[in-house]
C-alpha cells in the first residue's frame, strides 16, 4: 500500500492535468465561454484559484520563483547564456516555433548560443506576464516586443510565448516553450512591460 503522501501527490497531479486540459480547450474554443476564458487568461497575482480537483496551490513563493525564472529565461536569451539556460530546462524539453516546427532540446540550445545579436535586435522587452499555477504544473506566458534591423529598415513586431514548467525533484524546470506571432490588434500596452533591453543592455525599471 502506498503512503498517504504519495497518493495525495498522484491525486493532485491527476487533477492538475484535468484542469490543464480544460485551459487548453478554452484557448482552442474561446467562444464557448467568454467568462471562463477571461478567468483562465487573467494576469497572474498572489491569489488562490480553483480547479476541478479542488483548491490550487498558488503560493507566493512559487509565483515569485516562476517570475524570477521567466526573467532569467529572457536574460539568458539576450546574453546567449547556454549554461544558465540548460540548467532550467527539463531533460525532455522541446520548443514549438510560430511556424509549427518542433525543436528538440539539443537543437534549441545550439540556436541559443547565437540566437540574439544586439546589433540586429536593437530593442527587446518582455510584457504582459501571466502565470497559471496548478499543483506541480505552471504555465508562464508573456509577450516580447522586438525591433530588428533589416536591409529594408527597422521592423517591429511582437511574439507571445507560453512556457510550461513542471516541478521536478523540488525544482521548476521548463518542459515546453510554445511561440505565437501576435497580430497588431492584440498587442499588449507598454504599461505591462516587465523588463526591457536596448542594444543588449538591461534598462532600469521605471
Amino acid at each position: 500500500m502506498q503512503p498517504e503522501s504519495s497518493l495525495e501527490r498522484r491525486r493532485a497531479t491527476a487533477a492538475a492535468l484535468a484542469a490543464w486540459s480544460c485551459l487548453l480547450l478554452l484557448d482552442a474554443f474561446p467562444d464557448r465561454s467568454a467568462a471562463a476564458h477571461h478567468s483562465a487568461t487573467a494576469p497572474a497575482g498572489p491569489k488562490t484559484t480553483t480547479s476541478p480537483g479542488g483548491p490550487v496551490n498558488t503560493s507566493a513563493e512559487d509565483l515569485a520563483a516562476l517570475r524570477a525564472l521567466n526573467k532569467r529565461f529572457i536574460h539568458n536569451f539576450v546574453t546567449n547564456d547556454v549554461a544558465s539556460h540548460d540548467a532550467i530546462l527539463h531533460p525532455q524539453f522541446r520548443s514549438i516555433t510560430p511556424q509549427g516546427a518542433h525543436v528538440d532540446r539539443v537543437a534549441y540550445l545550439k540556436y541559443w548560443a547565437s540566437g540574439f545579436n544586439a546589433s540586429v535586435i536593437t530593442d527587446w522587452d518582455m510584457r504582459d506576464e501571466r502565470i497559471t499555477l496548478i499543483a506541480d504544473i505552471a504555465l508562464v506566458s508573456a509577450t516580447n516586443k522586438w525591433t530588428k534591423v533589416t536591409p529594408e529598415g527597422a521592423k517591429t513586431g511582437m511574439t507571445c510565448y507560453t512556457d510550461t514548467y513542471v516541478r521536478h525533484d523540488g525544482r521548476w524546470l521548463c518542459v515546453l516553450a510554445h511561440l505565437t506571432t501576435v497580430s497588431p490588434e492584440h498587442y499588449p500596452p507598454d504599461s505591462s512591460i516587465v523588463v526591457r533591453y536596448v542594444n543588449g543592455q538591461l534598462q532600469p525599471q521605471t
